[in-house]
């Protein structure tokens, strides 16, 4: 700032005060902030008049940079979307499920309403009575031991793939039920194909369409279905089916997808969907270190922390996911459903478990056409195991009771292609909104526009304070030495009027006369009254 003309301040007495400069004229006159400027060197109604648009600005500008920093604290996000094309696309793990859990090959009726009654309960945390519970673990101890798991009885009755998968063709490379991997997910005993396990390598389709993709016949088996009440268990035949990432594990009670007997699926995925999002504040996303699963998901988040928590409140393994023995029936209808199904447990996992960072999907589009069961028939001769499968329709019919080779087809057989419709990658990103740099733009964007206020102006400021208070501190230095100066006066006065009181009363004694000396110089005696 440009020095100002030293302006001395007069007091009354004619004195003069401690020179010092007129730092508030001197900062208004000189500030960036114009507004201050155009306030001191006008006069009547025209200062006035810009003090009045001074005070609106900068109530204005406040409320602008409160906004800004409010909306700041919400910490708000964008999400960018960017889609590239690819040469190759990384084929998904697809998981199929038969729709009914149990295979009834040999079991009694009593044993299929049991299994079936403890499997609603343990798969899909449906609540059942008391008494159906007791008398189901009764049967299960009296018939296969106290130690016997609902697990091992899935396992030992399930649909297993080599008699579901009919044909299996990769693009132009044929493959079978040993190209699937059996995984246990929340719909019992399931299938995967390209599941990146040891010993399955992660297929890539170079092609988009469905003649490049993967290409599957199954046999549902709708005839070891078992044949009790509505109330024991779901009344759908067919599969269920669920595209996935390879290092998730399928989710099939809220992502599976259903397709019936006697029609040819379509699965169409769109693209390979990557989600990029943030973590707490700006998110909900988080990531955790799983001890069980490779790689974290929600879906596999869940089933450690069930595992957990049957580990430690019921010492027992929940569907094969830790070391200790499998729970036993008991175990898992007294124990563990219970603690499963106790709302805190649902919100701890809730909390326990959130959302990846890192996701990716890859959307769907299902449709359907019927099957053409003649030409089927007609063209099964090409085919091994549909010919050896319809010769044993017609040639056993203990086994496939009442069923033509049209009818057969219609209620068992399954066509289903799944393949990519574009090699294409969408990444939708989500990033902050706003930041510490974004703010102060923001902020200093309104104060240039309002006031003319920048960091120049700031400096000004700290300047200006600085130089006040250096102000006020010499002012008290000057007060102090004047009111040190002005004691020592007083001091110095009240001594030499002592001294002369004493010269004036003080005796002679060798005289009788006292000269004194008076004002105007001349000398004056007076007669010693004690002679």
């Amino acid at each position: 700032m440009g020095s100002k003309s030293e302006n001395p301040r007069k007091v009354s007495n004619g004195q003069t005060d401690t020179v010092s400069f007129d730092l508030e004229e001197n900062f208004a006159t000189s500030t960036t902030c114009h507004g201050v400027a155009h306030i001191f060197e006008t006069k009547g109604s025209r200062r006035s008049m810009w003090f009045g648009i001074t005070l609106v600005s900068t109530i204005a500008c406040l409320v602008q940079c409160c906004i800004i920093v409010y909306d700041a604290s919400l910490y708000p996000t964008r999400v960018n979307i960017k889609v590239k094309y690819n040469t190759q696309s990384l084929f998904p793990s697809v998981t199929l499920c038969n729709t009914n859990l149990i295979a009834s090959i040999d079991n009694t009726r009593e044993e299929l309403k049991y299994a079936m009654l403890l499997y609603r309960h343990y798969y899909a945390k449906n609540q059942i009575t008391h008494q159906e519970l007791q008398s189901a673990e009764n049967y299960f101890n009296r018939v296969y031991g106290k130690n016997f798991s609902l697990e091992e009885y899935v396992a030992r009755y399930r649909f297993k793939a080599e008699d579901m998968i009919v044909s299996c063709q990769w693009g132009e490379e044929p493959c079978g039920s040993a190209n699937f991997s059996q995984v246990i997910t929340d719909y019992g005993t399931c299938y995967t194909f390209n599941s990146g396990q040891k010993g399955y390598p992660l297929l890539y389709q170079t092609i988009s369409g469905s003649s490049h993709g993967l290409r599957l016949a199954i046999n549902v088996q709708q005839y070891v279905y078992p044949t009790l009440p509505l109330s024991f268990l779901t009344p759908d035949a067919g599969i269920r089916l669920s595209v996935h990432h390879y290092n998730e594990i399928a989710n099939m009670g809220s992502r599976g997808v259903f397709v019936p007997p006697g029609m040819h699926g379509y699965i169409a995925i769109t693209d390979t969907h990557v989600l990029s999002n943030l973590g707490p504040p700006w998110g909900e996303c988080g990531q955790k270190n799983l001890q069980y699963f490779r790689y974290y998901s929600r879906s596999a988040c869940r089933r450690e922390f069930e595992a957990n928590l049957a580990a430690q409140q019921c010492n027992c393994s929940y569907q094969q996911a830790t070391g200790k023995p499998p729970c036993t029936i008991s175990e898992s209808f007294t124990c563990v459903i219970p603690k499963l199904i106790n709302t805190e447990n649902k919100k701890t996992l809730n909390s326990f478990c959130p959302y990846p960072c890192q996701q990716t999907e890859y959307p769907i589009i299902l449709s359907y056409a019927g099957i053409a069961t003649n030409a089927i028939i007609d063209s099964s001769s090409h085919n091994g195991k549909l010919a050896n499968l319809l010769d044993s329709v017609k040639n056993d019919p203990s086994k496939y009771p009442n069923y033509t080779s049209e009818a057969f087809i219609r209620e068992n057989l399954i066509y289903l292609d799944v393949y990519f419709r574009e090699l294409i990658t969408s990444t939708t990103t989500e990033s902050k909104a706003t930041g510490y740099a974004q703010v102060l733009s923001d902020v200093g964007g309104q104060l240039g526009l309002f006031i003319g206020a920048s960091i120049i102006t700031l400096c000004e400021i700290i300047t200006y304070l600085c130089d006040r208070c250096e102000r006020k501190k010499r002012e008290k230095r000057e007060m102090r030495i004047r009111r040190q100066s002005q004691m020592i006066r007083d001091i110095m006065q009240v001594g030499v009027e002592k001294k002369d009181l004493q010269t004036e009363t003080k005796p002679n004694k060798n005289n009788d006369f006292v000269f004194n000396t008076s004002e105007d110089g001349q000398e004056t005696s007076s007669t010693n009254p004690n002679v």
